[in-house]
């Protein structure tokens, strides 16, 4: 009885919440409301189009134990894209816990979790996915079948291209190679592991990781040197700065060919830190020793004190965790060595990111609310 009751509540919050505004629970389930939803046209003033092209990121939000944070993501969208104009959603991965689909004839789990995004704004937008570990623990293939079933869910294979035309005139694209972390863990030699790849059903060195580490690095050298390519991100489920087995093989292809941005998930935090090029991969492992046994309830570091940083393009390989986009929190600490350089780690609320570009310029954002931006990256293109 509990879990139909949380069922209806959710599937009304998904309907009826406001684009702008957070409303209490007796608004949001009010019948007004909810008649409202049903039976009339949105009354949805329109967004004029600038010169920046936007779009959000996010990560590990596929459960409805987690729903509060879930819901509260997407207003924070909601309300940004009643602002200004954005093109779409991506993901960085467990866009369904804790099983992916299992059966793509019962699609109640993910039809409730994706009903959230059907707002008045966000809801023109498409959702371009990747795969995180809890989608490959049963047939990931079903999420890519999920596209028949939901127009927003956009996803063609278990790894792809996505080229996003910007909005500035100078005739050059943001591209962002959406991956599949399940095979690209599963190398031959990794540090993953046998079981953990079985539990992914990948088979470790298989053709399938082969071919997809061979696409990677085609497309890589293609957008390395192209000159429409003003942006290349990839989008990967598990941090390569901490994860060991991504260490091995797809850390040095991104670095060999200048990646500008790495979106990920799979840590239950925002974060962000970036390498140097000429950095030497320090770790073998995930992480190294500790360096701040800070205590267990801390919510936030800062190494550094600021909260906006520049860079210019080709000065560091830039990462960005946020696998806070529905699911609980996890703890961040103590402190561990990685790859790289920490700037940022964050487990006080659930958000999203945004992308803001141009040919020149792009700016990558960490949402707690629709009006407080946490921690901000600029990257020059001059």
């Amino acid at each position: 009885m509990k879990y139909l009751l949380l069922i209806s509540l959710c599937i009304i919050s998904c309907f009826c919440a406001s684009p702008i505004e957070e409303l209490t629970l007796s608004e949001e389930f009010s019948l007004s409301n909810i008649y409202s939803y049903l039976f009339e046209e949105p009354n949805r003033p329109t967004v004029e189009a600038d010169d920046k092209t936007r779009f959000f990121v996010i990560g590990d939000f596929g459960t409805l134990a987690g729903y509060y944070g879930l819901r509260k993501a997407s207003l924070i969208m909601e309300s940004l894209a009643a602002k200004q104009n954005y093109s779409h959603i991506i993901t960085a991965g467990d866009n369904f816990y804790i099983m992916g689909i299992p059966n793509i004839n019962f699609r109640l789990h993910p039809w409730l979790v994706t009903s959230v995004y059907r707002r008045d704004y966000i809801g023109q937008l498409k959702i371009y996915p990747t795969l995180g570990n809890h989608d490959c623990h049963s047939d990931y293939r079903n999420e890519i079948l999920y596209s028949q079933y939901n127009d927003q869910w956009e996803m063609e294979s278990d790894y792809y291209e996505l080229s996003t035309p910007l909005n500035d005139g100078s005739g050059k694209n943001f591209v962002n190679l959406m991956l599949n972390t399940c095979k690209l863990l599963c190398a031959e030699g990794n540090r993953t592991g046998q079981h953990y790849c079985e539990s992914l059903h990948t088979e470790i060195g298989s053709p399938p990781v082969v071919e997809h580490y061979e696409w990677l690095e085609a497309k890589l050298k293609e957008h390395s040197t192209k000159n429409t390519t003003a942006w290349l991100a990839v989008t990967i489920h598990h941090p390569p700065f901490t994860n060991g087995s991504l260490k091995q093989y797809f850390l040095p292809l991104v670095r060999k060919y200048k990646v500008d941005f790495m979106f990920v998930g799979h840590e239950h935090w925002a974060e962000y830190s970036n390498m140097d090029p000429s950095d030497v991969i320090k770790l073998e492992g995930d992480t190294g020793d500790v360096i701040n046994d800070c205590p267990k309830g801390t919510d936030e570091i800062l190494i550094k004190e600021e909260r906006e940083h520049t860079f210019k393009k080709g000065e560091k390989l830039h990462q960005f965790v946020g696998g806070n986009s529905g699911t609980f929190l996890r703890h961040i600490c103590p402190l561990k060595q990685q790859d790289g350089d920490l700037y940022f780690k964050n487990k006080q609320y659930n958000g999203i990111m945004s992308v803001e570009a141009t040919s020149k310029e792009a700016t990558i954002n960490f949402h707690k609310t629709r009006d407080d931006i946490v921690y901000q990256i600029h990257v020059t293109n001059e």
